[in-house]
């Protein structure tokens, strides 16, 4: 079933909105894409000496947090947890959460890091010998912490009037509560100021200070051609200009929800039904391709990546099997040519 229904159950006193299959195809598709290229870019990261550079330290994080996203969209086509009980209702929208955080302050630590390094490299220099993952540990546990407001942003559905459903499943156990004031400022506003506001700021406002900076660059030094700056340009340009077409549908959708009047998710859903899961379609991508905005882009990685993905992939011209007279004795001839050397050699070393 596709598109979006209205259910009243037996009682007549309890309302389901059914929503249709496309909500667990299409993320699962995605999320198929998403996995391989991810565990390919990982495990090559790992595997050569991309692992000793600093800057990919992050990009392991941001693969792992993206995978955790997408994992779930794999799961839910077979098992809707969400749907269980409120406990793993609540587990599942406080991992869900919490690896956007981290894929969001990843790709703000990579933007920064990249930053100083284009921008500023001398100084960047000094800062080399600094320990990243602990780094990573700090924000990690602050995010864990923020994450926390999960337990007072989340309520049980058993006596709601109105619930939400997948065609297949039962009525999800939990939901975001929009009642009480105070949530607003313990949960909504947080969670979009991290996982938007802030990422899009640095990542718009960064890479065009880079953009600008490297044009400045080239044109006072004068040692790089046009063609190379302007492809250094397309490149740093595409970043924010993908994660700006992925991100800002579903959270604007989140933005309008939190400054409305009635902030129902139920509502929201029924009158925006096909802007709600189309912008959720491409937030579900966002986390599928940033193995390629961020490590494909770079020469250097693809260098490798081709180096042990696609070397053992190499054609090699099948010999012929069928041999004639005249092709025997000229390999006859070149086996006794090559084996007089090695003779020889052989006597000189045992005459020495």
């Amino acid at each position: 079933m596709y598109g979006m229904h209205t259910m009243n159950t037996s009682a007549g006193n309890k309302t389901n909105i059914v929503i249709g299959d496309e909500v667990i195809y299409v993320p699962f598709v995605i999320s198929i894409f998403g996995l391989i290229g991810n565990f390919l870019t990982f495990i090559t990261i790992i595997k050569t000496n991309l692992r000793k550079n600093y800057v990919n330290k992050y990009i392991l994080v941001l693969l792992a947090s993206d995978s955790l996203v997408l994992l779930s969209m794999f799961v839910r086509m077979f098992v809707n947890l969400d749907t269980v009980s409120f406990a793993l209702c609540f587990s599942v929208r406080f991992t869900w959460n919490t690896a956007i955080y981290v894929s969001n302050f990843a790709i703000i630590s990579l933007t920064i890091e990249r930053f100083f390094a284009i921008v500023y490299p001398l100084q960047h220099l000094r800062y080399s010998g600094l320990n990243r993952w602990k780094v990573i540990c700090a924000w990690l546990f602050l995010l864990l912490l923020i994450s926390c407001h999960h337990f007072f942003a989340l309520r049980k559905t058993a006596h709601d009037s109105v619930t939400v459903q997948f065609s297949s499943t039962g009525s999800f156990k939990c939901s975001y509560d929009t009642e009480r004031k105070f949530v607003d400022v313990i949960f909504h506003f947080p969670r979009l100021l991290l996982q938007f506001i802030l990422t899009f700021v640095v990542v718009i406002v960064v890479n065009i200070f880079i953009i600008i900076k490297l044009r400045s660059r080239y044109v006072i030094i004068g040692e790089t051609g046009p063609g190379e700056m302007r492809a250094t340009n397309v490149l740093l340009a595409v970043v924010p200009f993908v994660y700006v077409l992925f991100n800002f549908m579903y959270n604007l959708k989140n933005f309008l929800k939190f400054f409305q009047t009635n902030k129902s998710q139920n509502i929201f859903l029924e009158h925006h039904y096909w802007f709600v899961v189309g912008s959720y379609f491409l937030f579900c991508a966002n986390f599928a391709l940033n193995f390629i905005l961020y490590s494909m882009i770079s020469p250097v990685f693809r260098k490798e990546f081709c180096r042990k993905w696609l070397r053992k992939r190499a054609t090699i011209r099948p010999r012929s099997t069928t041999m004639t007279t005249k092709d025997v004795q000229t390999e006859s001839a070149k086996k006794s040519l090559q084996m007089k050397p090695i003779e020889t050699k052989t006597a000189a070393e045992t005459i020495i």
